[in-house]
């Protein structure tokens, strides 16, 4: 009489291949939100030096909004970015004017600009900006 069953030894090894295959898969989601967030960040920071030196060299206020969803450039040109990986925890307007000025709707904290992961609370990516000049700084 023959059994047609699994043996322990055929169960251990379907799932330690499954374990690893499942812990391959999880590394690499949680690699490719790092790299998102970081490409996002710099994709931020290319964007905010070319609106400022687009000012400085039309004469034309560019602007810089921000929403939950992402910002829009608007000025001499318009373009809207979605951010998927990383959102901004401020939701006020950034100016650029043509002497090299940056200005902000609010007063206090005008200069600040702070960006959190959404996969990861717990990163977070804090800019600084210079009233003259508009130089961004990232702490």
């Amino acid at each position: 009489m023959k059994k047609s069953a699994f043996t322990l030894i055929e169960l251990i090894i379907v799932l330690g291949i499954i374990s690893i295959g499942s812990a391959i898969a999880i590394l690499r989601f949680n690699v490719v939100d790092k790299i998102g967030a970081r490409n996002e960040i710099q994709t931020f920071v290319d964007d905010y030096s070319y609106l400022r030196d687009l000012a400085l060299s039309t004469g034309k206020t560019n602007t810089l909004s921000f929403d939950e969803n992402g910002y829009t450039m608007t000025g001499y040109i318009k373009k809207e970015r979605k951010l998927k990986y990383i959102k901004s925890l401020h939701k006020d307007k950034i100016s650029f004017t043509n002497d090299a000025y940056v200005s902000a709707d609010k007063t206090t904290e005008a200069y600040n600009l702070d960006f959190v992961s959404r996969k990861d609370p717990n990163t977070k990516w804090n800019f600084t900006i210079q009233a003259v000049g508009g130089y961004l700084n990232e702490k």
